[in-house]
């Protein structure tokens, strides 16, 4: 098997920028599990994750890891606490939101878990292209290394996670850094407009998936009179053929449209992580002013006590009231210096803190704003391919009703002695039919 240090020495000797370059990355296959301890039963999903050489040139072995949908969290808030200043890809809901009555809920549903698949194989694929993430130790321990666990443990990745908690509790101020303001506004706004999209598209879907399987009733009913006009009956039974087709094939692009809706909410997720990597910037901004503060209050009391005076508080009532002996004073002015000069290190280590993390935040907003445009113009053009193939295929067949009942050797409308203007009519239909086939 391969290591994962021999990965990482493939990359740096290659020069490969990115994991994407140098592995196929595969989700091939999904099981339903079951633990039983002695307290509990659990079952979940797991998904086995195949990387492969991309290159006959850089030979790879093929490795196949088993990881559930925990692993995938561990992962991810892994890169959360390493990597505080990127917008890292979210993984896939656990459970499906903003469904419509067409798709289950159910966590085990067949159709959910194919879509989460699809989904967890895009995120693979997200992070192993990312210029920092795809080079990171543990992603390449999480596609190859049966022992992830144990080396993701050894990181203590908890504490930097630790760490960055109290920016999630902070309540949003104003920003003195322009474009984290600026990015931070656009997150909340873009986060309410594609919420509402999804929302407003699964409404589309339910009434759209009800008017195509309305067209049933009318197959039913087309078949039914065929039975008693005998000029019409032909084209009858036809035109109720084509209603049926029209009511089975809304199923097969509702479902590929739902791909699209979850890749919107993809970015409603990039979103928030954009939101928390501002609320990260503004954190870092606030305990530079805390310190600086801080190191201002202890200056000016220094200052104070060099020139003999003393600000209003409990302890300076006391030294005046009883006296201060001169190994006290010599003491309480050492402990000051010495708080000052710890503030003074601490803000110098925050102000390199806080332009390094600035620096590399905007470094990956920029990156983001790339990808983004790329993808959400991929997106809106696919999704608008797809509701032309529906009209399309909507058209074409309306055309076959119509022609079913023009005059010609098979119409109906002759026999009734109405004036057509085609021919053949129940040829077209005949090959209208086989390009709705295919």
């Amino acid at each position: 098997m391969s290591t994962k240090s021999e990965i990482e020495e493939i990359l740096e000797k290659e020069q490969i920028s990115n994991l994407c370059k140098l592995l196929v990355i595969n989700i091939i296959q999904v099981e339903k599990r079951t633990s039983t301890t002695s307290t509990f039963q659990d079952t979940y999903t797991a998904y086995q994750i195949e990387t492969k050489s991309s290159s006959k040139e850089i030979p790879v072995p093929v490795q196949l890891v088993w990881r559930r949908y925990s692993d995938f969290e561990v992962l991810q808030h892994y890169f959360d606490a390493q990597y505080a200043f990127l917008i890292i890809p979210p993984i896939p809901e656990k459970r499906a939101t903003s469904i419509w009555r067409h798709f289950s809920a159910d966590k085990f549903d067949p159709n959910f878990i194919e879509r989460r698949r699809h989904l967890l194989e895009i995120y693979l694929r997200r992070v192993s292209s990312h210029p920092a993430m795809s080079r990171d130790p543990m992603l390449i321990a999480f596609l190859r290394d049966d022992d992830f666990a144990e080396q993701i443990r050894e990181t203590n990745y908890e504490k930097k996670a630790d760490s960055w908690l109290k920016s999630l509790t902070m309540p949003f101020l104003h920003h003195s850094n322009q474009e984290f303001r600026e990015m931070r506004q656009y997150a909340d706004r873009a986060h309410t407009i594609l919420s509402n999209l999804v929302k407003a598209r699964s409404q589309l879907a339910e009434r759209t998936l009800a008017l195509f399987k309305a067209h049933a009733h009318y197959g039913r009913e087309y078949c039914q009179w065929c039975g008693i006009e005998k000029e019409l009956g032909e084209g009858l039974q036809k035109a109720g053929h084509y209603m049926d087709m029209l009511a089975v094939g809304i199923d097969a692009i509702l479902e590929e449209e739902e791909q699209y809706a979850d890749e919107l909410k993809e970015y409603i997720f990039y979103m928030a992580t954009i939101k928390r990597v501002c609320q990260r910037q503004q954190w870092l901004e606030h305990e530079l002013e805390r310190r600086t503060s801080s190191l201002a209050g202890k200056r000016k009391e220094k200052s104070m006590r060099d020139e003999g005076k003393s600000s209003f508080s409990l302890s300076s009532f006391k030294t005046r009231l009883f006296g201060e002996s001169e190994q006290e004073r010599a003491a309480k002015d050492a402990q000051l210096s010495a708080d000052i000069a710890s503030l003074e290190d601490a803000i110098a280590i925050q102000k390199e803190e806080l332009n390094s993390f600035s620096q590399q935040a905007t470094d990956e907003f920029d990156r983001f704003r790339q990808q983004k445009q790329h993808d959400l113009a991929d997106l809106l053009i696919n999704y608008s391919i797809l509701q032309l193939k529906l009209a399309k295929k909507s058209c074409l067949l309306w055309t076959n009703i119509r022609d079913c009942f023009e005059p010609g050797p098979t119409g109906a409308s002759h026999l009734l002695g109405a004036n057509g203007q085609s021919q053949g009519g129940a040829d077209q239909s005949a090959g209208k039919s086989e390009e709705l086939s295919s």
